[in-house]
């Protein structure tokens, strides 16, 4: 697999005649539109002309094929010039993994597991004095049949009185709302004629 990134190939267009609908001046478009446009299938945006998309391009080549190297004799440097570093040879660095992508790997085949066979004493010389094992036979049990006139229902008790509940009844119920008066609110009842009386 590559490490590499290349730059995307994609045709471009020229998006003007469609964006710049109302006929803004070029350049005044060109700089506050255009330049701040990542549309990639547009020759004016700026996609593809990043420095993060020319980081992400050449990587590899400024990294491993061709890195920048500082000449010793660079005033501006001096302090690093001192320093005893090793000079790496200038060909590009090798680059080899063992890594494989899991995602390409075949499945593992189910192990296959074989039954290991039983030894089996044959009957010989010297080995009569051994019993002979032989499986029992388990028989399942038999529920037996009952006959119509044993097929009764369940035997009847002599039941029991119950006591009375100790519990004492509550007298007033502490959640009920409270019962209006005769005196102040007039009850009527289910059927009764009423008549409205004016407000005084």
């Amino acid at each position: 697999m590559s490490l590499k990134s290349y730059p995307c190939t994609m045709p471009k267009s020229d998006y003007l005649h469609v964006c710049n609908n109302h006929g803004v001046p070029i350049p005044d478009f060109e700089q506050m539109f255009c330049n701040r446009c990542l549309n990639p299938e547009c020759s004016r945006s700026l996609a593809g002309k990043t420095k993060f998309e020319a980081r992400t391009s050449t990587w590899y080549e400024a990294l491993f094929e061709s890195p920048q190297r500082m000449d010793r004799q660079d005033p501006r440097y001096p302090q690093i010039s001192a320093q005893k570093f090793l000079d790496v040879p200038g060909a590009p660095l090798q680059v080899s993994s063992d890594w494989i992508d899991p995602r390409d790997l075949e499945p593992p085949e189910p192990p296959v597991v074989s039954p290991k066979p039983q030894k089996v004493q044959s009957a010989s010389k010297g080995s009569s004095d051994l019993p002979l094992l032989r499986p029992e036979v388990v028989q399942d049990s038999v529920v037996p049949s009952q006959s119509p006139e044993t097929r009764v229902q369940t035997p009847f008790k002599q039941g029991t009185v119950l006591k009375e509940s100790a519990h004492k009844p509550v007298e007033k119920d502490p959640w009920a709302s409270p019962t209006p008066s005769q005196n102040s609110v007039p009850i009527v009842s289910p059927g009764q004629k009423f008549r409205f009386e004016p407000e005084k």
